[in-house]
């Protein structure tokens, strides 16, 4: 399996997530219009619906920070997670990530 993981912050510090994911050999040519799809009905703050997400990069939105390939322990799943941030859960495949 090949996804994504999404979290958009908003400026109160609440944030709200989503994930997109499919079999790893058809990922490339799913993702967009998974993508197309979760934007029509997830409306983030700061995302119109329809629109591309802001770049994390953008002056407004501050640097993305570096990521850190992580596993649950047993290898059968991996995320990409931020400093300080650890998994503490692995249950059929959901990853519970959490920030100290």
């Amino acid at each position: 399996m090949t996804g994504l993981f999404i979290v958009a912050r908003a400026a109160d510090g609440s944030a709200s997530g989503a994930v997109v994911f499919d079999e790893s050999r058809r990922f490339p040519t799913t993702e967009p219009g998974m993508m197309q799809s979760l934007y029509g009905v997830w409306h983030p703050t700061g995302l119109n619906a329809g629109s591309a997400p802001v770049p994390t990069n953008s002056p407004d939105q501050g640097a993305a920070a570096p990521l850190r390939q992580t596993t649950g322990g047993d290898n059968s799943a991996s995320i990409g997670l931020p400093e300080g941030w650890k998994i503490t859960g692995l249950n059929g495949g959901a990853l519970d990530p959490v920030y100290p």
